[in-house]
């Protein structure tokens, strides 16, 4: 059969080709029209495993010149990104379990049975793609009915994540300087302790037995005497002490000290 056989054929059958070509384009026309607009919004994000350390270590936890290590680092980051805990951030963040139309959708679905926390978080996962090339950038895409639902979806799913991140990393050392806290309160209290329980020692009125010392100083008319609480009493001697006391090259004061 040569080629302009072919060709004759094909023009005596351009009605049939005719009539498939617009029963396609019919049908293409009615689903678009038919079916809910999906909308996607894509966010991407830039993972560094500079910023992977570990507590007290300068080590990097990952070397991405290692295409195995490479491959891991960002598959746990998919993982994290995908997780319920960054979902529920997005919850939070777009205040969705408060929404009347999102109650009304988990009431029919489910019929109030479960967490609607717990079912908003598959159903924002199941709406979320992540694509990952040979750079170091995580490209997330997600998809809703709503343009600006799905583009604040997008921007809350990069926004969890990158809290969540700041958590995982500053995680051990709250929990280091909690415990560092709680080690020198108990110090602390025990010092209190031991200082309140020993015994003091000079009272206001009751004083340890005192330790005498004599000081040789020049003649006057008064002695004084210093007790062990720090007081100093002054009292005036009798007429024969104080002759017999100018007759001495000096006088005595006795100063009583506690032990």
């Amino acid at each position: 059969m040569t080629l302009r056989q072919i060709l004759l054929a094909l023009r005596a059958r351009a009605w049939m080709f005719a009539i498939v070509l617009l029963v396609t384009i019919a049908a293409a026309a009615a689903a678009s029209f038919l079916l809910p607009r999906t909308y996607k919004s894509t966010v991407s994000m830039l993972v560094d495993s500079k910023d992977e350390q570990t507590l007290g270590s300068g080590q990097q936890a990952f070397n991405f010149n290692v295409p195995q290590e490479r491959q891991s680092y960002l598959q746990t980051q998919i993982d994290i990104i995908t997780s319920r805990k960054v979902a529920r951030k997005v919850i939070d963040d777009l205040q969705l379990a408060t929404r009347p139309e999102v109650i009304a959708a988990f009431t029919k679905e489910t019929g109030g049975q479960g967490s609607i926390e717990d079912w908003l978080s598959d159903a924002l996962v199941k709406n979320l793609k992540i694509e990952t090339t040979q750079s170091n950038v995580i490209q997330a895409t997600f998809s809703a009915r709503n343009g600006q639902f799905a583009a604040d979806g997008a921007n809350a799913f990069a926004k969890a994540y990158m809290d969540t991140m700041v958590e995982l990393r500053t995680a051990p050392t709250r929990e280091a300087a909690a415990w560092f806290d709680e080690q020198l309160q108990v110090l602390r209290k025990n010092l209190e302790t031991s200082q309140s329980s020993s015994p003091s020692t000079c009272s206001s009125r009751i004083c340890s037995p005192p330790m005498t010392r004599t000081i040789s100083t020049a003649p006057s008319s008064h002695r004084c005497r210093t007790s062990c609480c720090g007081r100093v009493s002054r009292r005036r001697s009798s007429p024969r002490a104080a002759s017999r006391r100018d007759n001495w090259p000096s006088r005595v004061i006795t100063s009583r000290f506690a032990r």
